[in-house]
């Protein structure tokens, strides 16, 4: 037999070796922050043992904004010994209170990373919105008089979502007419503390100053800079019969300019908004 005529032989494969790695998640279950100082959120950092060696604990997490975290002992997961082996997880968690800073930041914003075994993790970021703001601008003009009722109605019933959705909103009402001008009843005010309207709180009256009055409504928010999402209401069933101060052209223009520069939401609830809504989408084009 000739030596071409041998089998080749098949060559040993070097074994990889493995390689140590672990990750990290950052959570929280608080979707936002009032704003009032004080509110403690908790945060959960779940490390894992991604790579193919066991590491021996104990597991660390630092946090830029978190003082403390706390992590349980490797031997309380898995396999329960001293190493967090592969596909292992410990799930850590730290307090943090919030800040006037933070709520004049209008979010927080922290980063956090891992290490075991001189194994280090990912980094990473949880953001947490200030809570938002809803500015209610309702119609007390005479002409809501026949649908006082059904008007009360619908604005508790806007209140009611609202309150489902969250329980940390800051929360404005106002109310106008050419009698009391504008009239306000609550302003940055917990959502938790506003009641719902009834007959004795709501009355309608006069004519209806709309442009006088959002002019000067959101002159008033936008002085109290809120940092959070805000939503900005109109409530009327007619249009501006009373205004002295401030053109249609001009309340246009302030509604555009939040939008742009402060991102603000206006909605406009109303069958007859028909002239402010059509000068504003002209504006915004």
């Amino acid at each position: 037999m000739c030596s071409s005529d041998l089998p080749t032989p098949t060559p040993t494969p070097t074994p990889t070796p493995a390689v140590p790695a672990i990750s990290l998640v950052k959570s929280t279950d608080t979707k936002e922050f009032s704003r009032t100082a004080g509110q403690t959120i908790t945060f959960t950092f779940t490390v894992t043992n991604t790579g193919g060696v066991s590491l021996a604990g104990p597991v660390t997490v630092t946090d830029d904004m978190v003082s403390s975290v706390s992590c349980p002992n490797v031997n309380t997961v898995g396999n329960f010994d001293g190493n967090l082996d592969p596909g292992e997880s410990v799930v850590c968690s730290g307090d943090y209170v919030v800040t006037e800073a933070d709520v004049i930041a209008g979010a927080i914003r922290n980063v956090a990373g891992a290490s075991i075994d001189g194994v280090d993790s990912n980094e990473d970021r949880v953001v947490v919105p200030e809570a938002p703001t809803v500015a209610v601008l309702l119609d007390g003009s005479g002409s809501v008089k026949s649908a006082r009722t059904r008007t009360i109605n619908h604005y508790n019933a806007f209140l009611t979502k609202w309150k489902g959705i969250t329980t940390n909103a800051a929360w404005s009402l106002w109310t106008f007419n050419s009698i009391q001008k504008l009239r306000t009843l609550y302003f940055d005010s917990p959502i938790v503390d506003v009641d719902a309207l009834t007959t004795k709180t709501y009355r309608s009256t006069g004519k209806t100053p709309l442009y006088d009055s959002a002019f000067a409504a959101i002159k008033q928010l936008r002085l109290a800079s809120p940092k959070g999402q805000v939503v900005f209401v109109i409530m009327t069933d007619g249009r501006d019969n009373a205004s002295k101060k401030v053109t249609e052209k001009q309340l246009a223009a302030l509604i555009a300019k939040t939008r742009k520069d402060l991102k603000w939401k206006f909605v406009f609830d109303g069958p007859k908004l028909g002239s402010l809504e059509a000068a504003v989408e002209v504006l915004l084009q």
